[in-house]
């Protein structure tokens, strides 16, 4: 499910600007504070396409990639969801 949603979310971006190639690499697992987590890298002939691209990618992984994340702190732990920023950042991409 999460390779699908990614995969969704890359065919768009690539249906909306002109781009070479688009990559995403999304860590998985248990993860320490401070741990890298997500690389994006867009490949387009207009710098333009490849940094809105980009952030669109970003955007849209945190409110519609499928991830189930959970933060642990000692014997509690939370599930994270998006904030509305995140909503909000998202939604700016509506075409």
């Amino acid at each position: 499910m999460t390779e699908a949603s990614i995969e969704q979310i890359l065919v768009r971006a690539q249906e909306r600007w002109s781009l070479l190639d688009v990559v995403v690499i999304h860590r998985v697992g248990e993860l320490q504070p401070e741990d890298q987590i997500v690389l994006v890298i867009v490949a387009s002939t207009h710098r333009a396409d490849a940094f809105a691209a980009c952030e669109f990618v970003m955007d849209l992984l945190k409110t519609q990639a499928v991830f189930w994340k959970k933060e642990t702190s000692g014997e509690e732990s939370t599930w994270i969801e998006s904030t509305l920023e995140d909503i909000n950042r998202s939604q700016d991409w509506q075409e």
